[in-house]
């Protein structure tokens, strides 16, 4: 059976779901609308962007992965369930769904969810579509399944040794991503189906280029 590989923030849905879940999670914080204050400012946003760019380093990410150190994966879990029904279904990237359905009912293919989201959010979405097979980022949790704020297992950038590792290797029959780090990916798929915006068309463009990648389609996004 063929394997559809489809990534989840800005392909499934257009959402960051990391940080939209944050936003969701603590609407009654304090401390959250402050940390939003100060990450809206343009130099912690320049620098952000450096950061990653020179380390791989996510420091907003970091920050708000910090403030769930405490609360239990069932917590966490129950509330990415909460946040699926009343954010996620809003900001679905219909063009994608449309042509996974299409896929499922026409081939004999099996959807794969590999994400760099956080554990909890890729369970609950997931579970609300009926996917058995999906990998994500893990956070690091105590024995009593207590969250320690920080990132165990980081999918970015890792996703073909992921795949791997549970025995899905290519070629795959479909590769669905707006994530410019998935390029190994489409590399290895029979059929590729990029999701852009406008703005990063040009970014991507030159990338498949020089990846001798030829055959593939843009999906648009209002991301």
């Amino acid at each position: 059976m063929g394997k559809i590989i489809v990534d989840i923030c800005g392909t499934l849905f257009n959402s960051n779901t990391t940080y939209d879940f944050c936003r969701f999670f603590f609407v009654n914080s304090k401390r959250y609308r402050i940390l939003e204050i100060i990450f809206n400012s343009s130099f912690i946003y320049l620098l952000n962007a450096a950061c990653f760019k020179l380390m791989r380093k996510d420091i907003k990410k970091i920050i708000l992965i910090k403030m769930l150190n405490g609360y239990s994966y069932e917590e966490l879990y129950n509330a990415a369930n909460l946040f699926y029904d009343q954010y996620l279904v809003y900001h679905k990237n219909i063009e994608v769904w449309n042509l996974l359905n299409y896929y499922l009912q026409n081939c004999k293919s099996e959807i794969v969810i590999c994400s760099a989201t956080l554990d909890f959010i890729a369970d609950a979405i997931a579970n609300k579509m009926h996917i058995e097979l999906h990998i994500s980022s893990r956070l690091l949790y105590t024995l009593n399944a207590k969250c320690k704020g920080k990132i165990l297992v980081d999918l970015y950038g890792m996703k073909k040794s992921a795949l791997q590792a549970k025995n899905i290797s290519p070629p795959f029959e479909a590769v669905f991503t707006d994530d410019i780090s998935d390029i190994e990916l489409l590399k290895f798929s029979v059929r590729r189906f990029v999701i852009v915006s406008h703005k990063k068309r040009h970014k991507w463009d030159v990338l498949l280029k020089k990846s001798d990648i030829i055959n593939y389609k843009y999906l648009y996004s209002n991301a």
